[in-house]
This record gives structure tokens, C-alpha cells and sequence, in this order.
């Protein structure tokens, strides 16, 4: 693993050199991670950027979806990473433009010497273009066609199984093993009433962009503009002739290999079951038809044992209940593919953040240089002489996926994909969808913490008072710890954790 993070940070460097021309500095996540102590924890800032988080989805085969207004430069910095990571366009990756003339043409070659040549099958009348075999590919503006026609790309992006004109499937993508193949695919697009040359974008297809970037949440900062400004650049530059595939592909295999931390599982688990409704048929607030956009009217509903609505209404702030659904299996799946990358980068930042601090930069640290000394020692327990390198390899040795990184890179992965109403939404966010995500977040973290105090993961028993106690204030995080009720496999405590 401490030769994956090598990579990692090689390749992180990599993009940042070879994407230099698009200014963006403005953070997309600032969170505090930490040092588990034996006895304590020790905090350290990390920040993650836009291209952190495109890299992210490289190195776990995860899509892209950039969103926002024109002008952010969207095309632009998909063509600076795909070249970045694969080299060559048409060598690495290609782009393809979406529009009105999109169809089975754009990824179906039929050749037209078939009849001339004797021996052939009429398997070999049909094949798929030479792009579709590359490890990199861009969707260009991806709702520029009809919904009904750009449906077809269902099976391009992320499923990479289409079906050639006669009727046989095909895997794209470059070929890694066991007939599995690889493919980073980035997809853009302008999104709005104002474009009007555009198409509302097929729900399926958008789920299956993993990772949703809204760039016009993300705006530059001051200071990018002003070197936008300043430079004299005024077309794109993609000078990168060398592919990182094989790279990409080593760190893409260990990153499937970390496992969840207890904490981090849990919280998933508690995230599904925000979809919980007591009084639902079939205890899910998916399995109630909506008015109105959200499920209030059942809220208030006469009920014999709550006569005066459903008792778990105040138990979420801001109106959350009724208003919000809880994540899919399938996005869970999705948040720890994700969040596997995401360890990977960390444990880099992890890596520079003890080289600044080694240099005697304490920028990233909520205490004193020397309090984190203190604590390094602590962690690697011993005075070694080389105590930077000695923590850096015990980090990378028991690297999980932690609790922190699910937070960090779940607005991105849910977005869009998550039920929320958007009578909520206007009411309490300007019809923002970002900050209904945070809110929803936060108050999840909240609420997921203050049960978790009282349970020890490592025996898991949920008696009579614990549950009537959970039934009243938590029933969320009860529904959520009912499988470890149903296994005799122990988990680990969780509570000096979280």
C-alpha cells in the first residue's frame, strides 16, 4: 500500500502540473481528520479541490458529471485531465459530442469492404469504433440531444455495455481482467431554462454519473480570475504524450481492497434508513405515494396509536422528515467506491501535510507543532528518530475507510440521486440543492452521534430499554443497528471513534 500512495502522489502531481492552465483554487471540501491516540485523537485540517475530486473518479472508474453555466471552462478541464492521466487524445481518450444526430452511429462501425472479402461472418459486418476501446472518454455536452435519443448512452456511461445493429453486446473500454475492462468517463453539461438548445436529462442516465460536480456552486476565486487575467494563454495546451494508465489501474485495484471502519458502515446503514416510516405499509417513505412533493399528509395523519400525528417529526430540525428520503443501496454502494478513493488521497495529504510540517509549515494543524510531535510519538509509540516516516507508514498500514471521508464525498455522490422536496428545498434553501444536502448531512451526523453514544459496538445488544429509549429518539439509527443484532460477528467499538 505504501507504493499505491507513492503512485497516488505522483500521479496527483501529475494532473496538477499538466491542468495548470485552468484556475481553480476554490475548495470543494474542508474537513478535519484525525490521529487516533490510545487514550485521545489528534485533529488536522485537510482540503480537497476540484481536480482531487475528478482524480478521485479515476482512480475508482467512477463518472464525472460537470454541471453549470457556459463559460466555467467545463470542456476544457475534462480534455486537460483525460490528457493528464492518458496521454494523446485519440491514443488515451476521446470526446464525443452529444446532439440531434446522435444515435447507434456514433459508436457502431460497419464496414463497407465486408462483401469484398471472402470467409467473413456477418458478426464481422458490425464492430465498435476505436474509441470506445480507450480508457478515457469524454460526453460532451450530454443533454444536448433528445432524452429519448441520448437514452441510448445509458449503456455507455458506467454500464460500458452496448448492443451493436445486430443484436450482439459488447463491453467497451480497455481490457484489464477476467474480461473485465476499465473506462473514465467525464460528462458536462449546460443545465437551465436558458439554454435553450438543450433537453432535460434523462433521470436514469444521471444516476449513473457517480459523481455530480455543480461548478457554479464552485466558482473561481478572486485570485484565479486574476491570473486568468494575467495569462497569456489563450487556447488550450494539451503537451502530455505519457498515459498513467498502468498507474490508475494499480491503484484502482487497492482502492477496492480498504475496508469500512465500523463507524463508517454504520453511518451508512443509518443514511438507508432515513427512508424509515412507521406508518408507511411497508415502513419505507419510498413505498408512499407523494403529494405535493413530499410524504406530509401521512405526518398528520389519524392514527390510534399517535392521535395527534407522528411523534417523529420534531426528532429531525428544520422539517426534515417528511421532506427527505433516505439513500438506496445502490448510492451506498456507490459512497464506498467513492470513499476508497477518497482514503487513497487522503493518505497523500496525509503524506504532504507531514512534509510541511517537517519543513515547519503548521498551516494544517489545530495545535502547536510541538503538540503534534507529542502525538506522533504517541501514535507510532516510540522516540524513533525518523518519527515522520514511522507515522506515515503506520497511517498507510491502517488505512479504512473512516466515518469523515463518507461525510466529505457524500454531497457529491448524492446529489440529485437523493429524494428531497423541492417545496422543501425553495422554502429553506432558495431551491438550492447543495445546501439542502448540507443541511441534511449535518443533521444526519448530529442525530447518528448522539445514538451512537449509547451503544458498544462490540456487543451489540439491543434490550428492552434501549429500545423503547431508541423507539422515542432515535428510531432511524435503531432500524439501522438491527443486522448486527441478527450476527454473531464482532464489529470492533465504535465509540472512541466517533
Amino acid at each position: 500500500m505504501k507504493a499505491i500512495i507513492k503512485k497516488a502522489h505522483m500521479l496527483r502531481r501529475a494532473v496538477e502540473e499538466q491542468t495548470s492552465q485552468y484556475y481553480h483554487s476554490t475548495p470543494l471540501v474542508e474537513s478535519t481528520h484525525r490521529l487516533k491516540l490510545k487514550t485521545s485523537a489528534h485533529s488536522f485540517r485537510l482540503k480537497y479541490g476540484l481536480k482531487d475530486l475528478m482524480l478521485i473518479g479515476a482512480i475508482t472508474e467512477n463518472p464525472i458529471l460537470l454541471t453549470g453555466g457556459t463559460d466555467l471552462g467545463k470542456t476544457a478541464l475534462s480534455c486537460m485531465m483525460m490528457n493528464s492521466l492518458f496521454g494523446k487524445e485519440e491514443e488515451g481518450w476521446h470526446r464525443l459530442d452529444f446532439d440531434l444526430d446522435f444515435g447507434k452511429d456514433a459508436f457502431t462501425n460497419v464496414h463497407s469492404d465486408f462483401f469484398h472479402e471472402s470467409g467473413k461472418s456477418l458478426q464481422d459486418l458490425y464492430s465498435i469504433h476505436k474509441w470506445m476501446r480507450l480508457p478515457g472518454f469524454i460526453a460532451d455536452e450530454l443533454n444536448g440531444g433528445h432524452s429519448k435519443v441520448i437514452r441510448k448512452a445509458i449503456h455507455i456511461i458506467k454500464e460500458k455495455d452496448i448492443t451493436l445493429a445486430d443484436g450482439r453486446r459488447v463491453k467497451i473500454g480497455c481490457g484489464i481482467e477476467d474480461e473485465k475492462t476499465y473506462q473514465y468517463q467525464i460528462a458536462t453539461i449546460n443545465e437551465g431554462s436558458e439554454y435553450s438548445g438543450t433537453f432535460e436529462m434523462d433521470k436514469a442516465l444521471r444516476r449513473r454519473t457517480t459523481i455530480e460536480i455543480p461548478l457554479d456552486i464552485f466558482k473561481a476565486s478572486p485570485l484565479d480570475l486574476f491570473k486568468m487575467k494575467r495569462s497569456s494563454n489563450l487556447k488550450i495546451e494539451l503537451k502530455n504524450t505519457t498515459s498513467h494508465f498502468k498507474d490508475i489501474l494499480d491503484i484502482f485495484k487497492a482502492a477496492k481492497s480498504i475496508k469500512l471502519h465500523p463507524a463508517a458502515e454504520l453511518f451508512l446503514s443509518f443514511l438507508e434508513a432515513l427512508d424509515y416510516c412507521e406508518y408507511s405499509p411497508t415502513k419505507t417513505k419510498s413505498g408512499l405515494e407523494k403529494r405535493g412533493d413530499s410524504i406530509r399528509y401521512i405526518c398528520s395523519k389519524k392514527i390510534d396509536e399517535a392521535p395527534m400525528g407522528c411523534r417523529y417529526l420534531k426528532l429531525l430540525k428544520e422539517e426534515l422528515c417528511p421532506h427527505i428520503f433516505g439513500i438506496s443501496p445502490g448510492l451506498s454502494k456507490d459512497m464506498i467506491s467513492v470513499a476508497q478513493g477518497a482514503a487513497i488521497i487522503r493518505a497523500v495529504k496525509f503524506a504532504e501535510v507531514l512534509h510541511d510540517i517537517k519543513e515547519g509549515n503548521s498551516y494544517y494543524l489545530d495545535s502547536s507543532r510541538d503538540s503534534f510531535i507529542d502525538s506522533l510519538k504517541m501514535y507510532v509509540d516510540s522516540e524513533e528518530e525518523n518519527l515522520y516516516e514511522a507515522a506515515l507508514t503506520k497511517y498507510i498500514n491502517d488505512l479504512e475507510v473512516e466515518y469523515e471521508d463518507l461525510v466529505d464525498i457524500a454531497p457529491f455522490v448524492i446529489y440529485s440521486k437523493v429524494g428531497m422536496s423541492k417545496v422543501w428545498l425553495e422554502k429553506n434553501c432558495n431551491g438550492n440543492v447543495y445546501q439542502g444536502l448540507q443541511i441534511l448531512i449535518k443533521e444526519a451526523c448530529d442525530k447518528y452521534k448522539e445514538g451512537i453514544k449509547r451503544i458498544d459496538m462490540s456487543n451489540v445488544e439491543i434490550n428492552m430499554d434501549l429500545h423503547n429509549l431508541m423507539s422515542e429518539n432515535n428510531p432511524w439509527l435503531l432500524q439501522a443497528l438491527k443486522p448486527y443484532t441478527m450476527t454473531e460477528q464482532k464489529t470492533g467499538s465504535i465509540l472512541d471513534y466517533v
